[in-house]
């Protein structure tokens, strides 16, 4: 038995530990962060009240078992957790540092820096008391991506600021060019050329003109469809009636002689649909269909139906789409490595897939090299009578 010297030594040094372990709990508790105590040879943890109101629980709620604290780590996040608690039990690390997601009372997950240190270890090098400390991250963690996002966000828009560029200096130069060259030749030579000749030549002109205008106004639709501000305005339309008129359009073109062919299971199909855009959506495709598919192009146009959706599907016997490439072939400004010598601005697409998005749609496609290009669109069945 000690002396009573001995005994007030050791009775000193014990509050002395308590009143050091209390400032240092009240130090974490008053910066916002919960504190948490392990001994690893029981399993059991102290959990500090504000561990607990951190996640949403009263300070009875929760037990002093481990698992009150492993079982509410996100399940994604778990394996990083236990990696890093174990290089720092190997002494790999000077402190154990996690970041990870933690299940709150109410069903969702903030997000939390877990941080400790191995204080006492048993005569085998075993750790036996870790002490740590939790901190709330969410808002931190909620800033870090919406910064991701506006650099990702950036990032896409120099991209296509790039393509844009490249496709400009590609796809207006040869009109511009043609456009010049008419010009000059009917200024020079105007007194020289009779009616039929200066008729092509403004003709040429014109066409110029129309393919130019039709480039911006791609680049138009896009840049609204980038912004959100593609307008959506549906009506009662035959689609049927709507699908017929666009082929017969393109087959009055003398050089097609009739390549396309359309069929519908329908008569008579009235939908709710935005005219305009449906209208964009078949001249987009067909004309991709007929352009890839020179010298002989042969085109099918289907228009299908079952309870729940609308199917238009157009097929081509075209060069088919490179499967590298096939992911990105709704991008703007993106054109297939097989297709870079035919001219096109990569915009189409784009704006078929956005056009069938605002009718609650989606497209898709299977192509095959050599072989052909098969689209369908899938259409909610909006029948008005």
């Amino acid at each position: 038995m000690g002396s009573p010297g001995t005994l007030v030594k050791d009775k000193k040094a014990e509050v002395a530990l308590r009143e050091s372990e209390a400032r240092w709990n009240f130090a974490l508790e008053g910066s916002g962060d919960g504190v948490w105590d392990w001994n690893t040879q029981t399993n059991e943890v102290y959990y500090s009240r504000q561990w607990k109101a951190m996640l949403g629980y009263s300070n009875e709620e929760i037990s002093t078992r481990l698992d009150e604290w492993s079982k509410r780590i996100h399940p994604d996040d778990l394996p990083q957790v236990t990696n890093d608690l174990n290089r720092h039990f190997n002494g790999e690390t000077e402190i154990y540092s996690n970041e990870h997601r933690a299940l709150c009372k109410n069903g969702s997950y903030k997000w939390i820096l877990d941080r400790g240190k191995v204080v006492s270890r048993l005569p085998d090098g075993k750790p036996l008391r870790v002490i740590g400390t939790h901190s709330d991250i969410t808002s931190a963690k909620q800033i870090e991506d919406t910064l991701r996002l506006t650099v990702s966000k950036e990032k896409e828009l120099n991209e296509l600021k790039s393509r844009f560029v490249s496709m400009a200096s590609h796809e207006f130069r040869t009109p511009l060019a043609t456009i010049l060259m008419t010009g000059d030749s009917l200024l020079s030579y105007w007194n020289r050329m009779d009616e039929e000749q200066i008729n092509t030549k403004l003709g040429n002109i014109k066409d110029q003109v129309q393919h130019l205008t039709r480039i911006v106004t791609d680049v138009m639709q896009v840049s609204k469809i980038q912004e959100g501000k593609l307008t959506f305005s549906p009506q009662d339309v035959d689609f049927v009636e709507l699908c017929r008129n666009i082929v017969r359009d393109f087959n009055s073109d003398k050089l097609l002689k009739n390549k396309i062919k359309f069929e519908s299971e329908f008569d008579c199909m009235v939908v709710s649909l935005d005219s305009m855009l449906m209208v964009q959506v078949l001249n987009n495709i067909i004309s991709n269909a007929l352009k890839y598919s020179e010298p002989n192009p042969v085109v099918e146009v289907y228009l299908q139906g079952s309870e729940d959706e609308i199917l238009l599907t157009i097929k081509d016997n075209g060069i088919g789409i490179p499967e590298a490439d096939q992911k990105n072939l709704f991008q703007p400004f993106y054109r297939a490595e097989n297709v870079k010598k035919i001219h096109g601005n990569g915009l189409g697409l784009n704006i078929v897939k956005e056009s069938v998005r605002l009718h609650g749609g989606e497209i898709k496609f299977v192509s095959n090299m050599g072989l052909g290009t098969t689209f369908v669109v899938h259409l909610p069945k909006l029948f008005k009578n």
